[in-house]
């Protein structure tokens, strides 16, 4: 009888109860719409801001995150690398050896930031060959660097010049040496506008650091599949 009541009460007037249900139609559909759209927005701005360069997730050394020197890098561990394969949320690892040192050119010494990078996985995670303005992008074989483009508009600089790299190796071993310049990087990011890449193996034997890395950056399909990767058993 309630039920009754009620819908005939609702067309009782027409169209009052048509446009109550159009408001209320409109503002589901808009609502839901409005919600899709700002999901989609924030995930592309994640991918994009962790696909610059970090990547979603960074494996350390406990400590590194504090105090990043050479001496809290760790050696490389095939048993860590099979294990992260085996998760198919995560579409690339990157290993990299990164430490800060001097560039110079002439009478100009500038500081700067040296990653040691392996040139395919780096650009499957950040693109950076496509970030090339200027020269060309290495490979693991040759003893060459990358610079951004603006510690080489600092240092001025350009594509076939020679730099002289000078800093402190792993556990207080010197470090120095010339590289000739293959090509410019043309970063967004002030943080990395003092950039220099070269090849895992060139910056291991450059630090005195052979066999290790100061991270691996880990690129997953999805944000939302980020928490799954962390909790994963095998990783604690």
């Amino acid at each position: 009888m309630i039920i009754k009541l009620i819908w005939r009460n609702l067309w009782r007037n027409r169209r009052r109860t048509l446009i109550t249900m159009a408001s209320i139609t409109f503002s589901v559909l808009f609502a839901i719409v409005m919600q899709s759209f700002q999901k989609g927005v924030f995930d592309n701005l994640i991918k994009n801001v962790v696909g610059y360069y970090s990547g979603y997730i960074q494996i350390h050394r406990a400590g590194y995150w504090e105090e990043q020197v050479l001496d809290n890098s760790f050696a490389l561990n095939d048993t860590l690398v099979n294990q992260l394969n085996k998760n198919s949320s995560i579409t690339g690892i990157v290993p990299r050896l990164e430490t800060f040192l001097l560039a110079s050119q002439g009478n100009t010494t500038k500081g700067c930031m040296l990653v040691g990078t392996d040139a395919n996985k780096e650009n499957q995670l950040t693109h950076l060959q496509h970030k090339i303005s200027k020269g060309e992008y290495f490979n693991n074989q040759e003893e060459v660097v990358l610079i951004a483009e603006g510690l080489a508009k600092r240092l001025n600089v350009d594509v076939q010049d020679t730099l002289v790299l000078f800093g402190q190796g792993f556990q207080g071993s010197m470090a120095a040496g010339k590289y000739p310049i293959k090509g410019l990087v043309h970063l967004a990011s002030p943080a990395m506008n003092d950039a220099l890449f070269t090849s895992p193996s060139r910056c291991q034997y450059f630090l005195s650091a052979e066999n290790r890395l100061t991270s691996r950056s880990l690129g997953i399909g999805s944000p939302d599949e980020m928490e799954s990767v962390l909790k994963a058993e095998h990783y604690r």
